[in-house]
């Protein structure tokens, strides 16, 4: 009797151990959500210079292959499939990335909390869009050859953004006050560009709705 229940309990544990096995090639292969998807390719095309992306992404054909972006090169998903990071640093990235030139610069990745695209060759000014996705925790952009002015008014709207670095590019001109609303950001540099200074000569956030930020001559900028 007792050698039934063993041979019992290690075919149940076969079975089980199956079932996991498919439950979790299942959830490995879950292809991204329609939303996001279109979001890297609205990234992709955004870059006018298209033919110099390096990246060995799928092409955007809504086959199996190319739906499956969570494996893609610099894409990082959560449970439920959606992009939460895209780092790209150091890809060799080239391309005009305003949103104000045709193509129209779009980046709808709603889940998206780290955004690194620094140490590439990226021209134009910050599309507005970058300050709209909610959710962005981390926007890496230094060491690009971004010009204009440094942050759209519509940073205001970055509540949870914790980690800015705009530093190594070609900003000029003043910062706007209203990054001293930004108040769960940590870490802000400015550093080797030609900033003038801050509007209001301060910026009055405070970190962790507690620690109030420093003078605009303390701040991290050359």
């Amino acid at each position: 009797m007792g050698g039934r229940c063993r041979i019992l309990v290690l075919v149940l544990c076969y079975f089980l151990t199956q079932d996991h096995r498919r439950h979790g090639l299942v959830q490995a292969h879950q292809p991204c959500t329609r939303s996001d998807l279109s979001g890297l390719e609205q990234f992709k095309n955004g870059l006018l210079q298209n033919s110099s992306f390096p990246l060995d992404w799928f092409s955007f054909t809504g086959t199996s292959s190319a739906t499956h972006c969570c494996h893609w090169v610099g894409i990082t998903c959560d449970s439920d499939s959606r992009v939460t990071q895209l780092n790209l640093s150091s890809k060799g990235l080239i391309g005009l990335i305003s949103g104000g030139t045709s193509p129209s610069f779009k980046f709808n990745l709603h889940a998206l909390k780290l955004l690194d695209l620094s140490y590439n060759f990226l021209t134009g000014t910050v599309p507005d869009d970058f300050f709209r996705m909610k959710s962005l925790q981390e926007l890496h952009l230094q060491g690009n050859l971004l010009t204009g002015i440094v942050v759209s008014e519509v940073v205001a709207d970055f509540s949870n953004l914790v980690h800015l670095d705009i530093s190594s590019n070609r900003f000029s001109g003043e910062l706007p006050d209203v990054l001293g609303y930004l108040r769960s950001l940590q870490f802000f540099s400015a550093a080797s560009n030609k900033i003038s200074g801050f509007k209001g000569n301060k910026i009055m956030g405070y970190v962790e709705g507690e620690k109030k930020l420093e003078d605009a001559h303390s701040v991290q900028q050359d």
